[in-house]
């Protein structure tokens, strides 16, 4: 939920301050932020090396 506010609010006001005021550490917005399709990508690259 926070993350969330933070997301919709970046246009407007500092991500470091947002995340201060609400109590999210940085590191936690970026990784939650992260496109979502970047893990199966990395995960296939990685089976296809494999095989």
């Amino acid at each position: 939920m926070k993350i969330q506010v933070i997301q919709q609010n970046k246009h407007k006001y500092p991500i470091a301050a947002m995340c201060r005021i609400l109590g999210v550490s940085g590191s936690t917005y970026y990784y939650q932020a992260r496109p979502k399709n970047s893990e199966a990508a990395l995960e296939q690259a990685v089976v296809k090396r494999i095989s």
